[in-house]
């Protein structure tokens, strides 16, 4: 029964949310206990994929990629949505260089007291390796500077093509996540700048109120970046311009 009020919120999440950077849902029911989605096609690949295929992904298009995902995460953050699950497979990319975010499967609304919860307390919910500290200790908890640091470790996923985190057992992954800090991505490529490295960093502070305080925080970041490194491509220029930073700050329900 969970699994089906995660679906059909989903796509009433997704409803509300109309960005170049995010996957379009257009249509969604069952059908003779069927559940079907109808979605745009996206021509591209995941970026998991990319990693996979190449080992890493280069600094320019981790950037490009960071800032338009950056800037989808505004988009939902200003209507109260945050997604829970960023990682490199639900991150697409098409031909045009366009990233998209997709799976809103474990997004939720940051305020809505009428909406019935799914997530029990002191449940986990999202992936493992690019969960911050207090979206495994209690996803209800979880806001848009959880998104943020999942962020943050896609993008050292990409840059290094390893995790932030790798040690052998469950009970070390989330020790690891918990109390650690990953070794940074500049000591283990020469090739990545340490003022991305920095901010990559800041983004996956273990303290939510040490981290960049909205996505548009972030998305200016990177984009200075990209400014200054000559990568910022036409996709991530035409979907981010500088962006203005909010002030209201949405409370977190289930």
């Amino acid at each position: 029964e969970s699994g089906a009020k995660r679906f059909f919120r989903a796509v009433e999440i997704c409803r509300d949310i109309t960005h170049p950077n995010v996957i379009r849902i257009y249509d969604a029911g069952q059908s003779e206990g069927v559940y079907f989605i109808a979605m745009e096609y996206i021509s591209g690949k995941e970026v998991g994929s990319i990693i996979n295929q190449y080992g890493h992904v280069s600094v320019a298009t981790t950037l490009q990629i960071g800032i338009q995902i950056s800037a989808a995460l505004q988009y939902a953050y200003e209507r109260s949505i945050i997604h829970r699950d960023i990682k490199p497979r639900n991150i697409m990319v098409n031909r045009r260089g366009v990233a998209k975010l997709v799976d809103f499967g474990l997004a939720k609304r940051l305020y809505r007291p009428m909406q019935s919860a799914i997530t029990s307390p002191g449940e986990a919910v999202g992936t493992l390796a690019y969960m911050p500290p207090e979206q495994i200790d209690n996803a209800i908890i979880a806001d848009h500077r959880s998104d943020i640091y999942s962020l943050g470790a896609t993008m050292y996923h990409m840059l290094t093509g390893n995790h932030p985190f790798s040690e052998g057992t469950f009970a070390e992954f989330v020790s690891a996540i918990m109390e650690k800090d990953p070794q940074r991505v500049d000591k283990l490529s020469r090739s990545i700048p340490s003022d991305l490295a920095d901010v990559i960093e800041m983004a996956m502070h273990k303290d939510p109120a040490c981290r960049h305080q909205s996505p548009a925080h972030l998305c200016n970041d990177l984009r200075s970046l990209a400014v200054r490194f000559n990568c910022l491509g036409r996709s991530a220029s035409s979907s981010s311009t500088t962006m203005r930073l909010p002030r209201k700050k949405p409370t977190s329900t289930t």
